[in-house]
Parts: C-alpha cells; structure tokens; sequence
C-alpha cells in the first residue's frame, strides 16, 4: 500500500468548485484507529464538526459544506494529530510523524 505520512499538522490546498463535498481520507488503519490521534480536521481555518470515523477501517470522512469555502481561491484543508510515539518509529527518524495519507477523494 502506498502512502505518504503528514507531520503533526498539515496543510492542503486544493482546487474545488463551490459547492458541498465529502471528503474521505484513507489511513489504511497504518496507526490503527484514527480517533486515537487525530485532533482536528478544519477547512479554511474552520473546525469541521462532522467528522466520522470507521475505527475499523481507519476512513476519515467529513462533509466540507459550501458556505466554508473562499471564494476565487484555493481551499485550505488543514488537520492536527498526536505524532506517531517514538517506539515506533525507524531508527534514528526524528520525523513528528501524524496521520498515514492513503489516498484523498472528494464526492
């Protein structure tokens, strides 16, 4: 499986049209399940409020409601995380490791 870790807090900008969307994010379940490490998903600097978590599978959802969004600009998704504990990370990475990144969709 591929996939690319985010650092303790991440930022991505994306170029979406104004409307809802639902944003998935596949963790692959890489740190087990998501509610023990992810602090908060925000858009444009907003808390989503509607996160929803498959504690199985590691799928972190959330709806991203049109009227968060900026107009004529790129959006910002950000997210924070408790960084992956030392003991499992490779010797010799001092990287703050975050949330496993799978694969984005939005719908």
């Amino acid at each position: 499986m591929t996939f690319r870790w985010t650092r303790g807090a991440a930022l991505i900008f994306m170029d979406l049209e104004r409307r809802d969307w639902t944003l998935e994010i596949e963790t692959g379940a890489l740190r087990g399940d998501p509610s023990n490490y992810l602090f908060d998903l925000f858009l444009n600097g907003r808390v989503l409020e509607n996160v929803v978590i498959d504690r199985k599978t590691g799928m972190i959802s959330a709806l991203l409601p049109a009227g968060l969004f900026l107009q004529g600009k790129p959006q910002c998704l950000s997210l924070t995380a408790r960084p992956l504990p030392v003991e499992f990370r490779g010797e010799g990475d001092d990287r703050a490791l975050g949330v496993p990144l799978c694969e984005l969709r939005f719908r």
